[in-house]
């Protein structure tokens, strides 16, 4: 009876120790590397970082809706002595009192980018959770009272109490790869298995219980249903009975998996800068908009529990409270005479079987302005309140932020289930990072009923940058005529006159027909950015084919014209119809073309192909035409 009344204790008080979620407004920084797993394990897919090393992160939240710490007392750091009135106090109202925790200690983690879409983590992780929900506030109110009448003579009742804790480790492979990938829209996939090891567990339920003491020595009323149950390995908690070695801590085995997608969607405009400048280095994947959805932690473990784990049915009603005490005999003789008594009836509980924290998680971050982000992360609980096994609560969190691959600054704002708000602040520097989702909140309070905090360290290896490729510009190649023979005499003047006689000129030979029309059709299907000689994505196809042409046929060379519509002034068009002219030779020869096969001209909006009074008409003006002809 001392160990469950002492389990009890730990999981009510346990309970209070230490929000739900971990990491609170880091999760989803592109630069987070290994650790965004924990929230998505597709946010490693196509990765800003070669390679990523976690060395240590821990996270730990506290919450209670029954006390209240005066902020003065809670920032001199000084936990021990606490009285109640002087360092805080309780929350007297008629709510059930809730008690939650959440501790996240991410270990030593690795994650390999395989190429530019694909990566793979190997990680390890030790959390433990506790909860204690619907407990009765008049119960709550008579906690640590010692005066007979604040107990005696009361009818109390209690429903539906559920405390939970949960300590648990785990080692997982992730996978996260880009499944489908164009000009405009990006599609992450990415799953984690686990092997989670248990290194113990405990549930209290209590239900219908109703309690109502005459005085110190009879009691009128004490029926209900209660049950507890714990793994074996707290009993030898409480025993201090570990000396088996690692072997000793672990009371269950199993397995978990995370699954998530992630979709992001960019602007031409956005997508083309990003290629130009390198991704790594202007924004970390070009999205203008990203919309992420995952469940974690699916599975359950389950646990051999101690014999005293049971449900018991209550009937004390008009008898004397000597019956509750244990005196002289056995625990199991103890129980023996109430079950003989008609005062309780026992059904042994065999196995402990809790739920893994399972959450739905659902992620909107939007680029706003270059490296400046505004996050809105979702958390929906998804273990039920019939199902034992301690869990997240339930909230939302805005968060925005400004990162950079060497510093991040991020402030969420953050509530929960409980009706709590939250204002936080962090930073990543190099390769720390540390942070709060209610420091914020909690300096302009005046009491505090729950903290939090996240801090952590890991060494990236970023990708090489990109290097922008440079239009070649063609220069005229300068032929001297060969000078005319000098003339001496009349004889050589015949000569030389005989000499220069003009010959008719043949027929230009002209490219094949079916070439031509083919290149002409290429050419339309060749895209550029408005206002700019950005190359789109779908260009590639169609300019490669045309490069196949000029390979196959040596002896062919090509002028390459640019156009413009009306739009702007003459001399911005005719700059950046050469600079498409050139744009596109430079692509051809990086093809394996001949730089000396290839001309550029530009003649800006000068020769429209249609009137450029309607938006379709400019469209077809803004374009690229391309001249097959045999050398003259």
């Amino acid at each position: 009876m001392k160990k469950i009344v002492a389990l009890a204790a730990c999981l009510i008080l346990g309970a209070g120790l230490l929000h739900a979620q971990s990491y609170t407004g880091y999760f989803y920084n592109n630069y987070e590397g290994v650790g965004g797993i924990t929230a998505n394990p597709a946010n490693i897919a196509g990765s800003v970082y070669k390679l990523d090393v976690n060395i240590f992160s821990a996270s730990g939240y506290f919450g209670t809706n029954a006390y209240e710490v005066k902020k003065s007392t809670l920032f001199k750091f000084k936990f021990s002595g606490w009285r109640e009135g002087n360092h805080y106090k309780r929350v007297n109202n008629s709510d059930s009192k809730d008690f939650w925790t959440n501790i996240d200690i991410l270990g030593p983690s690795v994650m390999v980018a395989i190429n530019e879409k694909h990566s793979v983590a190997l990680s390890t992780r030790f959390r433990f959770l506790a909860n204690e929900r619907n407990l009765s506030n008049d119960v709550f109110q008579l906690f640590g009272k010692t005066e007979p009448n604040a107990i005696y003579g009361q009818a109390l009742r209690q429903n539906n109490l559920r405390v939970d804790a949960h300590a648990f480790a785990d080692i997982g492979l992730t996978y996260g790869g880009v499944l489908f990938e164009n000009d405009r829209h990006k599609l992450k996939v990415g799953a984690t298995a686990k092997w989670v090891l248990g290194l113990g567990a405990g549930s209290l339920y209590g239900d219908n219980v109703n309690v109502n003491l005459l005085d110190a020595n009879n009691i009128t009323t004490l029926t209900g249903s209660a049950s507890i149950a714990y793994s074996t390995g707290i009993d030898r908690l409480i025993d201090g009975n570990l000396d088996g070695g690692l072997g000793s801590y672990i009371d269950a085995r199993g397995v978990g998996f995370d699954l998530g997608v992630v979709y992001e969607w960019t602007s031409a405009a956005n997508r083309a800068r990003v290629e130009e400048e390198g991704n790594a280095w202007f924004s970390p994947t070009g999205y203008k908009l990203r919309i992420s959805a995952s469940v974690t932690d699916i599975g359950r473990l389950k646990y051999d529990v101690v014999s005293n784990s049971a449900s018991y049915a209550l009937n004390f009603s008009g008898v004397p409270s000597d019956i509750l005490n244990l005196g002289d005999r056995s625990l199991d003789e103890y129980i023996n005479d109430l079950k003989a008594g008609g005062y309780i009836s026992q059904s042994g509980i065999s196995e402990l079987k809790p739920s893994l924290p399972t959450l739905l998680h659902a992620n909107v971050d939007w680029q706003a302005w270059k490296r400046f982000y505004v996050n809105l992360d979702g958390a929906l609980n998804l273990v039920g309140d019939k199902k034992m096994g301690a869990r997240y609560l339930s909230g939302l969190a805005l968060t925005p932020r400004y990162e950079s691959r060497w510093f991040s600054v991020y402030s969420p704002v953050t509530y929960n289930e409980k009706d709590e708000f939250g204002w936080g602040l962090g930073f990543n520097v190099g390769v720390f990072y540390v942070g709060s989702s209610s420091i914020l909140s909690n300096v302009i309070r005046s009491d505090v009923k729950s903290a939090d905090f996240h801090v952590g360290m890991h060494v990236p290896i970023g990708r090489a940058k990109k290097v922008k490729s440079k239009p070649i510009i063609h220069e005229p190649v300068y032929i001297p005529e060969p000078e005319p023979p000098r003339v001496d005499t009349v004889i050589q003047i015949k000569e030389v006159i005989k000499y220069i006689e003009p010959e008719p000129i043949p027929e230009p030979v002209k490219v094949d027909e079916v070439i031509v029309k083919e290149v002409e059709l290429l050419a339309h299907s060749i895209y550029f950015v408005t206002g700019s000689d950005w190359l789109l994505i779908e260009s590639r196809e169609p300019l490669n084919r045309i490069a196949e042409i000029l390979k196959a046929n040596p002896d062919i060379y090509a002028t390459i014209e640019g156009h413009a519509d009306s739009v702007g002034s003459d001399a911005t068009n005719d700059a950046l119809s050469q600079r498409r002219a050139d744009r596109i030779a430079s692509y051809l020869i990086e093809q394996g073309v001949d730089t000396w096969r290839i001309s550029t001209t530009a003649y800006g909006s000068h020769r429209p192909f249609a009137a450029n009074l309607t938006n379709a008409g400019k469209a077809k003006n803004r374009r690229v035409e391309i001249r097959l002809h045999y050398n003259e």
